[in-house]
């Protein structure tokens, strides 16, 4: 009897540890294609039980602790979806006491991942066809829900914007095939015989594309944000250790990367480009370290 029960004792030891994630490192999968936010996110391919990639960035975050790695799955459909990483959760954690390192950037911690793949992750989201109204010979509006920064896209590619129309008796000389914002609404002009509602309109839909706060030992990696309201990337304040690597910033509302309150961040062969206002805005104590990286337009640094 004693040995049966020694035996059942040690066959459910090995099951637990065979079954028990590790506490540091360890890597979640994603894949908005074939995973299921029921899926523990533990494999790449789904398996028998509840293993498998999780459809979702945001349940990953939620399974993830320091130190670990999220790899999104590429299978050339953007990720709809925003990220957040705040606190410590979203952190790397040292190797040496197994707690968040204090110091700057030292080289023994393993660092919070988001791994692309070369995945777009997009703000953008359809223009109801019900939503457009006449207002004028080939004159559309739209009013979109959230105001102060706009985006039109057409066919997944962004429309051209009239920048220079701010008065509504000037309205009737937007040229065909652009747009512009007047109290808060998007006018857009068609082209002859154009109807909006049998076209595939977007517009930026969501704020960022990935927030940053309050996080440290942190590695974003071949990964696309576009098409957001404001911003692909803010690293919102408190933010240390941050490396952007082969990331893309692109066709955002406001900028391609916001760095702000006393945040660093290192950005590395990259490309912030083809933004509405700003390819990299700096606030206030904010750094942002660049090497190898793109810009359409030079820095914007505010205080």
């Amino acid at each position: 009897m004693n040995t049966i029960r020694a035996v059942w004792g040690l066959i459910a030891i090995v099951s637990v540890l065979a079954t028990a994630r590790p506490t540091v490192g360890a890597t979640i999968y994603v894949d908005n294609r074939m995973g299921s936010d029921s899926f523990d996110g533990s494999s790449s391919t789904v398996a028998p039980g509840q293993m498998g990639p999780v459809r979702t960035i945001r349940q990953a975050l939620k399974l993830a602790r320091p130190g670990d790695t999220v790899v999104l799955a590429n299978h050339g459909v953007p990720y709809y979806e925003s990220v957040q990483l705040v606190g410590s959760r979203h952190s790397g954690m040292g190797l040496a006491t197994g707690r968040q390192p204090d110091r700057d950037c030292p080289p023994d911690v393993i660092p919070f991942r988001l791994e692309g793949n070369g995945a777009i992750i997009s703000g953008a989201r359809p223009v109801p066809p019900g939503a457009w109204q006449r207002v004028g010979e080939d004159l559309w509006r739209f009013i979109p829900w959230r105001k102060g920064h706009y985006l039109l896209l057409k066919e997944g590619k962004p429309v051209p914007e009239e920048t220079r129309l701010r008065e509504p008796a000037t309205l009737s000389a937007l040229p065909a095939g652009r747009w512009c914002v007047w109290k808060g609404a998007i006018y857009y002009r068609a082209q002859p015989l154009e109807l909006p509602s049998e076209r595939r309109f977007e517009y930026a839909a969501d704020g960022v594309g990935l927030t940053l706060y309050n996080v440290r030992f942190v590695h974003i990696s071949n990964v696309t944000f576009r098409h957001f309201r404001l911003d692909g990337i803010n690293a919102h304040d408190l933010c240390r250790c941050v490396v952007l690597e082969n990331v893309t910033c692109e066709e955002n509302g406001r900028a391609g990367l916001c760095v702000a309150g006393s945040s660093r961040v290192q950005v590395r062969n990259s490309r912030l480009v083809n933004n509405r206002k700003h390819s990299l805005l700096v606030t206030e104590r904010a750094e942002a370290a660049l090497e190898q990286v793109q810009l359409s337009q030079p820095p914007t640094l505010r205080e």
